[in-house]
Parts: structure tokens; C-alpha cells; sequence
């Protein structure tokens, strides 16, 4: 149990986190989960659906199924946008995803808009496949040069007190590096070469070309919707949607609150004053011995990070680089765009329920012209969907269960207090 002073702490840190949690922490999770989604339409851009309609048809969906998720997200405008891109959720996604589906119509897609910008070693270990229990010999062939070194990575982090299991699907000098715009090669076809039979029937093809991200959205979303088994998953790459939206506004638009906020100084000063010099881009640097991520400080045209060198742009320039991927969309223009330009519901984590809060007042301090299209209306319910996934003392991994041909069984949840999800969360910053 949570006792009163370890809340208290927690309040300070997370006050509107708090807040949910107080009022909610013995609603029922059905309940709970019924508030996630709203009533209320919304008109999304055409440049949007387009850069959703390529990304879900990468993803294999057909026409009719996309014609039918467009017209859903416009009726239910609403998507999880916590995730990071990864293969194999851990037990906090995994309870984000219950969390959110246990209120979702039957009828309709679970969407989850995973984040890319951030390094192959973020907590989420995109670059791997991560597990709990499973005998290694059963993912890999054994003695082959992959079990080898998983063996002996699994060992070194033992020696060093934690005991995560994992399996690495990139060189070591690539785990710094940015998701977004990497792409399956030779290195990760001779990994899969040493999966085991049945791995290489669960995962996707690891086709030379393809974008990292889509093969680790396709395998995510595989394993998701097997062991939840209620609602159909489309987990996709939200950056590299943003992306291509950026490009048909820059490029067939002439008046746009996009241009505006990348290209009038007198709004792009305010709004680094305003929210702090947010980072509108992630790029990348050359490190010592890798590349690595870095978030990008946009002023009056320009570029600028800690590390990287300043570079100037017009909307030419702007185009080539996002189109080159040299670009990648920041959390800033994701929700700017979602959130505050479309009136999409962004269900998240602790963190994103008080930024997302302290983005809407932060607009509302610009001027009433330009803020007028804006979507900043207080949300009436919380859009939060933060826990941790755990049984009988437990973390549950959602990879065991897939592997062990089980389902999380949610209906035994439905009627569980929200403190079942939210006490680890408590437990563990405090």
C-alpha cells in the first residue's frame, strides 16, 4: 500500500497526475476507461489523412480498411500517443494498451501513434526484443553467434544488478542513434537469419529497405492484438506521418498556421519565449565512437542544437531535409499539430497529462489572432493511461505471454481498481 507520504511526494512531483489519481484510484478500470473517449468530432486536415492513408498503407492496410479508420478517428478522435516505436512493449505499454482498450467500442481500431524520435536505447529498447522468462534457446538457435553474445550480454547486465532480457537487433554502435529514419539492412537480415523456426514465423520479414519503424509497428502490433484479443491494433510510426504532412504543406500551401510558426520571426521568437525554446526537430550528431540524438532549437529559420551546427533553411531547404530524413518532427510539432491544430484526444503517460496541460496555457498567452484556429479547450476528462502491468508480484511481459499462446485475459480486469495500474507507478518515483 501507498502510504500518505509517499503520495504527498509524488504530488509535488506530478500535481496533475496526482489529481487523477486521487479521484480515481478506486474507480473500477471499465469505468475508468469509458472516460478516455469523447463525443466530440473533429474535422481532420486533408494533408493529415493523406500522411496517415501512406503510412497505414505501408503498413499493409488495404483501401476500404484505411477509408474506414479515417472516417473512425473523425468520429472518435482519439489516439494513444505514448508509445515509443518498439517490437515488443514492456509491462508500462503493455498497461497503457488495457488501459485504453477496456474503454474502445468493440468495433473500432486500437491506434497507437509510437514516437521515433528518440535513440535505438530509450527505455522501451526499441532495438530490441525484449522479454521476460523465455529460454533463450527457444527464440534463437543455440550456439549460433547471436545466442552467443545475447548469452553473454544477459550475463553482464546480472553482474550489474538488473535483469532485463533482451535480444539486441543492432550493432552496438547504432544504439545511440535515431530511430526515425533508419532501415532495415544486412546486419538485421543476418540476425533474423539466426532466429529460431518458430520467431521467424511470429516477426515480420526483415526486408532490406524497409523502414525500421514499420517492421517494428508491424511485429508490435501483431503480438499486442493476439494476447489483449479485443480490439484490432494498428500501432504506427507518428513521426514519419508528421513528416510527410510538413512536406505537402510546405510544398502545395500558401497560407498555413505551420508556416506561420516556422517562418514569421516575430511568432517563432514568442513561442520560444513562451514554451522555452521547445525543440521543434531531433536530429543527429557525430559522436566519439556512434551518432546520437540531440533535440533542435528552431529560431528565425535556423537549426541549432548543443552539439550540431547551426543551419539555415527555406522552404526548399525545410523540404529536402525532411524528405531526406535528416529532419525529424519533435514532440512539439506532433502535438501542435495533433492536439492543438486537428482536436485529436492524445491519450499518454504521467508526463504527457502535465506538459500537454502546460502547452494548451502556454498558447493562450499568444496572440488571440493567430491562437483564434486553435484547438485550446480545457480537456474535461483526463486522457491519462499511465501503470505498469503487474501479477501475483510480478511484471507480466507481454512477448511470454505470445510465446506461451496466452491472452492477458481482460475481462478478469474490467472491474479492478485503477490502483492496481497506478501503485507501481507511485512506487517507483517515490
Amino acid at each position: 500500500m501507498i502510504g500518505a507520504e509517499r503520495f504527498e511526494k509524488f504530488s509535488l512531483r506530478f500535481p496533475g497526475v496526482a489529481k487523477v489519481f486521487q479521484e480515481h484510484w478506486q474507480s473500477p478500470l471499465q469505468e475508468y476507461a469509458s472516460t478516455l473517449y469523447t463525443s466530440k468530432t473533429a474535422s481532420i486536415e486533408p494533408e493529415l489523412k493523406r500522411a496517415l492513408k501512406d503510412e497505414w498503407n505501408l503498413l499493409g492496410c488495404s483501401e476500404t480498411e484505411i477509408d474506414s479508420l479515417l472516417v473512425q478517428l473523425e468520429g472518435n478522435p482519439v489516439l494513444q500517443t505514448a508509445h515509443h516505436v518498439t517490437p515488443t512493449n514492456g509491462p508500462t505499454f503493455f498497461a497503457y494498451d488495457l488501459i485504453s482498450q477496456a474503454g474502445l467500442p468493440k468495433n473500432h481500431t486500437y491506434l497507437v501513434a509510437a514516437n521515433s524520435g528518440i535513440a535505438f536505447s530509450n527505455p522501451a529498447w526499441t532495438g530490441a526484443l525484449s522479454y521476460d522468462k523465455i529460454p533463450l534457446d527457444e527464440l534463437l538457435v543455440k550456439d549460433s553467434d547471436l545466442y552467443k553474445k545475447t548469452l553473454k550480454a544477459s550475463q553482464n547486465r546480472k553482474n550489474d544488478g538488473t535483469s532485463d532480457s533482451r535480444v539486441s537487433l543492432i550493432p552496438a554502435r547504432e544504439r545511440d542513434g535515431l530511430v526515425y529514419g533508419s532501415t532495415v539492412g544486412l546486419h538485421h537480415q543476418n540476425i533474423s537469419s539466426q532466429f529460431s523456426d518458430r520467431l521467424k514465423e511470429i516477426v515480420s520479414p526483415m526486408e532490406e529497405g524497409t523502414p525500421y519503424t514499420v517492421w517494428a509497428c508491424r511485429t508490435c502490433s501483431l503480438i499486442q492484438a493476439k494476447i489483449i484479443n479485443r480490439n484490432p491494433i494498428l500501432v504506427f510510426d507518428i513521426n514519419r506521418v508528421i513528416a510527410r504532412y510538413l512536406i505537402t504543406i510546405l510544398s502545395e500551401t500558401e497560407s498555413h498556421p505551420v508556416l506561420d510558426l516556422l517562418f514569421s520571426e516575430d511568432l517563432s521568437n514568442k513561442i520560444n519565449r513562451v514554451f522555452s525554446f521547445p525543440h521543434l526537430f531531433m536530429g543527429r550528431y557525430n559522436g566519439k565512437k556512434s551518432t546520437k540524438v540531440e533535440g533542435l532549437v528552431w529560431q528565425n529559420g535556423e537549426t541549432k542544437g548543443q552539439k550540431s551546427d547551426t543551419k539555415k533553411y527555406d522552404r526548399k531547404g525545410l523540404i529536402m531535409a525532411l524528405t531526406n530524413e535528416d529532419l525529424c518532427p519533435g514532440v512539439f510539432l506532433q502535438f501542435f499539430v495533433l492536439r492543438f491544430l486537428n482536436g485529436v484526444r492524445c491519450l499518454g503517460s504521467f508526463f504527457q497529462e502535465e506538459y500537454l496541460e502546460e502547452f494548451r496555457k502556454n498558447w493562450l498567452e499568444l496572440d488571440e489572432s493567430w491562437i483564434s484556429g486553435l484547438d485550446l479547450e480545457r480537456e474535461v476528462t483526463p486522457a491519462l493511461t499511465t501503470g505498469r502491468l503487474i501479477k501475483e508480484g510480478e511484471a507480466v511481459w507481454p512477448f511470454d505471454l505470445y510465446w506461451a499462446d496466452k491472452t492477458v485475459g481482460m475481462e478478469s480486469y474490467l472491474e479492478k481498481p485503477m490502483q492496481l495500474f497506478w501503485e507501481p507507478i507511485v512506487s517507483h518515483f517515490t
